[in-house]
């Protein structure tokens, strides 16, 4: 079975998102299923593999696969929900 492409992790999955601003937007969250994929870019920009991350979140591997690499490919909007989130934050 071939690769699409590999999936960067530790800092080079989500470059422009720091480890520090994933977990903030993890404990803000409310949805249950928005957290999962956030603890999933969490542990990968952590360095885990996508082995390690399904076992962890008792997820199948290719779900798992899934969700990290909309991340990927979606960083932009990710970026962007945490400027907005943060600017709310700061007008509060």
């Amino acid at each position: 079975m071939g690769r699409k492409g590999k999936i960067p992790k530790g800092e080079q999955y989500l470059p422009q998102v720091s480890l520090d601003e994933l977990t903030k937007l993890y404990r803000k969250e409310k949805d249950g299923k928005a957290k999962l994929r956030l603890l999933a870019y969490i542990h990968r920009k952590k360095g885990r593999t996508q082995q390690e991350i399904a076992e962890l979140l008792f997820h199948p591997l290719m779900t798992v696969h899934d969700w990290l690499d909309r991340g990927q490919k979606s960083g932009i909007t990710l970026v962007e929900t945490i400027s907005v989130t943060m600017f709310f934050d700061f007008c509060e």
